[in-house]
């Protein structure tokens, strides 16, 4: 099993798109109160694109190599203005494998990666 675990780049949007789609897909199937707007579903090229210039938001996938994404974790902070303390704090958004690559650790792979990021904007992980 050859992967990279990198951070997205913009060149990644239409994989991320399908792989976005996908996780829509999947709880759907799984639950059926779930329910998308799937024309927003469809526009994820634009609002990734946004995602990915943003600094509190923060996107790692499973490249294969073969012009196609295995996978995804998308993490993000949120500044909590209710008096809660920490005041900001870190969520994992989005995370999602294709079928054929689930079980193989790689959502493992990519949270390290992630809990890194989150220490260093101060977060306690």
């Amino acid at each position: 099993m050859d992967i990279e675990i990198r951070p997205a780049r913009e060149s990644d949007i239409a994989e991320l798109a399908r792989l976005v789609a996908g996780i829509a897909a999947y709880h759907e199937a799984i639950d059926p109160r779930a329910r998308f707007d799937w024309d927003e579903i469809r526009d994820a090229h634009n609002w990734l694109k946004l995602v990915l210039s943003r600094d509190h938001h923060a996107i790692w996938v499973a490249d294969h190599g073969a012009g196609r994404l295995a996978g995804y974790l998308w993490v993000h902070l949120k500044r909590d203005r209710q008096g809660y303390l920490p005041r900001v704090k870190g969520y994992i958004n989005h995370a999602f494998l294709d079928e054929a690559w689930r079980g193989k650790g790689l959502m493992k792979l990519m949270l390290a990666p992630a809990y890194e990021w989150f220490r260093s904007k101060g977060i306690t992980v």
